[in-house]
């Protein structure tokens, strides 16, 4: 294996803290060719692969195991789709539909007319406490930090 890049990764919740993950890697197989008298023959194959794997988030995914690795084959995606960098991919035709669940959730006056949404309301309705502080003593503007309770996660 020469070269590896993570496309995306798919996350399912288990009971418990357990979760289920399937990682999509885009890896470089280069294949030698060798015999007794020649061993310069190469080629390169890029090969797409689901590494399926599960674990334990209380112990921080200490016991990780992977369960299987197949090549990977674009129409098993699922949903719960997460990019290389664990964003959420969400598909253009669902943007729609996942900003209304949202808004229903989180801030469902915003739903029944077109508003400024107020990032302190809104963060009150999602749980995290707001904590404001000042980037510099000059500085005429702050910052809005989302947390949980910091006592309790000990970040």
């Amino acid at each position: 294996m020469y070269d590896t890049d993570v496309k995306f990764v798919n996350v399912t919740d288990l009971p418990g803290s357990m979760i289920s993950f399937g990682v999509v890697l885009d890896a470089t197989l280069i294949i030698y060719d060798e015999d007794r008298y020649h061993n310069d023959d190469s080629e390169s194959d890029p090969q797409w692969f689901m590494i399926s794997c599960r674990g334990n988030l209380d112990k921080r995914l200490s016991d990780m195991e992977i369960t299987g690795i197949e090549e990977y084959c674009g129409r098993t995606r699922k949903d719960g789709r997460l990019s290389d960098s664990l964003v959420p991919v969400i598909c253009r035709d669902d943007l729609e539909r996942v900003a209304d669940d949202f808004l229903k959730k989180y801030y469902p006056e915003a739903r029944l007319q077109p508003m400024w949404v107020d990032p302190s309301k809104l963060a009150k309705h999602m749980g995290p406490a707001v904590i404001s502080h000042t980037i510099s003593e000059n500085a005429e503007f702050g910052r809005t930090l989302m947390c949980q309770a910091i006592q309790q996660t000990h970040l």
